[in-house]
């Protein structure tokens, strides 16, 4: 659950869009919340929000505006927000994933984050290292194009 109101609850399995927060789920974990019983469901629930360009921050993205939501839910599904890639929520996952003794799926994340990125700003292969270093720690996203599927560009804060 993400908020509660009297007439939406929104993060609920009841809510029209943001069923699942990815960093509510990383979080729990990382934040030692998550018991014996409740990881291998947040785990799976984690695994399953996985893109072929990263985790969205939260899942389904809302498909019109809801005055009771707000700001997010009136974004383009798929941009910031509203079911958008970030990379520091990104390498919560991944962290998460070191924590649970899952390294494979960490580097398998931190390649995907990666690949997206090279994809789209191409560099020198010799400096690809010092690149993908500024990329996780000033891009803050990545986002699809609703308009062109497959299309993704990498946003920089301002």
């Amino acid at each position: 659950m993400r908020a509660l109101s009297d007439v939406e609850n929104i993060g609920s399995k009841n809510s029209e869009g943001s069923k699942i927060y990815l960093n509510a789920q990383t979080w729990a974990v990382l934040g030692d919340v998550a018991d014996a019983e409740k990881l291998p469901k947040i785990l799976k629930a984690v695994d399953s929000m996985e893109h072929d360009f990263g985790f969205p921050l939260n899942l389904p993205p809302y498909q019109k505006y809801s005055p009771n939501v707000g700001r997010m839910s009136g974004m383009l599904p798929g941009l910031f927000e509203n079911g958008g890639v970030y990379c520091h929520a990104t390498g919560f996952k991944i962290l998460m994933d070191c924590k649970v003794g899952r390294g494979s799926k960490a580097f398998e994340t931190l390649k995907k984050l990666c690949r997206t990125v090279i994809k789209i700003h191409p560099c020198n292969p010799e400096q690809n290292h010092m690149f993908l270093q500024t990329v996780i720690l000033l891009i803050p996203d990545i986002m699809e194009d609703p308009t062109s599927p497959g299309q993704r560009e990498l946003l920089r804060g301002a």
